[in-house]
């Protein structure tokens, strides 16, 4: 009975010891450490201007990392993204195979914008895992977010990269001056349940069909809508723009050949009358 009980107590402290290890892989993922103003294992535009500050108005720690519209120029406003590593490089140790991405968060959002948490991972130097939430309300209080990742190969990845950005379909590309994002406490998880669903009012993005690297992306409009179809990499960064556009109701198919792109992870996003919905395809050559 005793031998019973030491092998029990040995491998909920070997449980305990690696589950520790998986949520250690994300750089200080409760953004209590901070140098020089930023967020230590993260990356931010801070400079002349500071965007991205530390907030006592965390979810269940210290602090939490705060990034708030600034002004750049008369009439032309940033909300810096805040991503791990540095200037140089997105991406952190990681030697895993996470399932999704889990974080808490605060948005102040204006119609027309997002809050994007995109998620890469590397393999032997080829982008093999990418995921995305799409977040286009705003929220006063803490609400977790979930970024599923899906794999292009499976295995565990060398090097995981985390970005979180707001977006805008603003023709000026300016995102509003009260425009912020709130974020803490990140960690791996499983993949999400009770998800909201893709279907609303105004579209429904249904499937992303791939076939040599050439994209049949299927969407319905249930009404007369204008229509941006835009496609973004991993780290929330434009690659292209497939449509732009007003359409009447019905059932759509768009092509469009992504061979040019590299290997990896990437995010189409159909914004309708300001909503916006998301799905990850991958290109593998």
């Amino acid at each position: 009975m005793r031998n019973d009980y030491m092998l029990r107590s040995f491998f909920t402290v070997v449980l305990i010891a690696l589950t520790n290890v998986v949520i250690a892989q994300i750089p200080n993922a409760s953004f209590e450490h901070w140098t020089g103003g930023a967020p230590d294992g993260w990356y931010t535009t801070n400079g002349n201007i500071t965007y991205v500050t530390p907030t006592a108005d965390a979810h269940d720690s210290a602090t939490a990392a705060l990034s708030q519209s600034q002004e750049l120029f008369s009439g032309f406003n940033i909300v810096s993204p805040l991503r791990t590593g540095d200037a140089n490089r997105y991406y952190f140790p990681c030697n895993c195979q996470p399932q999704a991405l889990h974080f808490w968060y605060k948005t102040n959002l204006q119609p027309q914008e997002s809050f994007l948490a995109t998620v890469g991972g590397m393999q032997g130097g080829t982008q093999s895992v990418g995921g995305v939430a799409n977040i286009a309300t705003s929220t006063n209080v803490y609400t977790e977010g979930v970024a599923d990742l899906l794999y292009s190969q499976l295995g565990n990845m060398d090097s995981m990269a985390i970005t979180f950005v707001i977006v805008t379909t603003n023709p000026s590309g300016s995102p509003d001056i009260t425009s912020s994002f709130t974020v803490d406490d990140l960690s791996w998880g499983p993949l999400s349940t009770g998800v909201e669903p893709i279907t609303r009012a105004a579209a429904t993005l249904e499937f992303i069909g791939m076939s040599d690297n050439v994209a049949h992306i299927v969407y319905t409009l249930s009404r007369r809508s204008e229509v941006q179809l835009n496609v973004y990499d991993v780290t929330g960064k434009l690659v292209r723009s497939v449509l732009d556009l007003s359409r009447a109701p019905g059932r759509y198919k768009a092509v469009e050949d992504f061979s040019a792109l590299t290997n990896g992870v990437y995010f189409c996003r159909l914004i309708v009358d300001g909503e916006s919905f998301s799905k990850a395809f991958v290109v593998e050559k």
